[in-house]
C-alpha cells in the first residue's frame, strides 16, 4: 500500500505538471506573433526560440516521464482517478481563471469522465492479485494484437472527425 501510495504522489504530480505546461503554452501563445500551419519550420523556429513555449514544452516532457513511471507502476483503478482529478483541476482552472467558456456538451463530457472514472474505481478487486498493475510492457510488446485492435480503430475514428 505505501509503495502505491508514493507511486500515486507521483503521477499526481506528473500530471499535474504535465496539465500546467498546457497552461504555460497558453501564455507563451498570447505573446508570440500569429503562427500559420502553412509555414512550419516557420512555426517551430518561433516555439523552440521563445523561452516560454520552451519551458512549457520542459515541463510537458517532464510530467509525461513521471507519468510513464508511475502508471506503470499503478493498478488501472489508482491511477486512472489520479489522472482525472488533475484533469478536471485543468478544466476548472481553464474556466474560472484563465476565462474560458465551455458549452452544456463539454461540461456533459466532463461529467460522464467522472462518472466513468468513479466506475474505473470500484471495479477494482481486493487483494493481492487486484492489485498487481497488469502485464507491464515487456508482455504488451509481446503481444501487441490486444493494444493494436483496442488503438487502431480509436485512431481511425479520430482521423474522421
Amino acid at each position: 500500500m505505501g509503495h502505491d501510495l508514493g507511486y500515486a504522489a507521483l503521477a499526481l504530480l506528473a500530471t499535474s505538471t504535465y496539465y500546467v505546461a498546457f497552461v504555460v503554452f497558453r501564455a507563451a501563445a498570447g505573446r508570440m506573433p500569429p503562427l500559420r500551419g502553412g509555414r512550419p519550420f516557420h512555426v517551430a523556429w518561433t516555439m523552440l526560440t521563445d523561452p516560454v513555449w520552451f519551458g512549457g514544452g520542459l515541463l510537458l516532457f517532464a510530467g509525461l516521464a513521471g507519468e510513464v513511471v508511475a502508471f506503470e507502476e499503478l493498478p488501472l483503478a489508482v491511477a486512472q482517478p489520479v489522472f482525472a482529478v488533475s484533469l478536471v483541476l485543468l478544466v476548472a482552472y481553464a474556466v474560472w481563471v484563465l476565462g474560458e467558456r465551455m458549452t452544456g456538451r463539454e461540461w456533459a463530457s466532463v461529467a460522464l469522465f467522472v462518472v466513468a472514472t468513479v466506475l474505473v474505481g470500484l471495479s477494482a478487486g481486493r487483494g493481492p492479485a487486484a492489485a498487481s498493475a497488469g502485464r507491464g510492457w515487456g508482455s504488451t510488446l509481446a503481444d501487441p494484437w490486444p493494444l493494436v485492435a483496442v488503438t487502431v480503430p480509436a485512431v481511425l475514428v479520430a482521423g474522421l472527425v
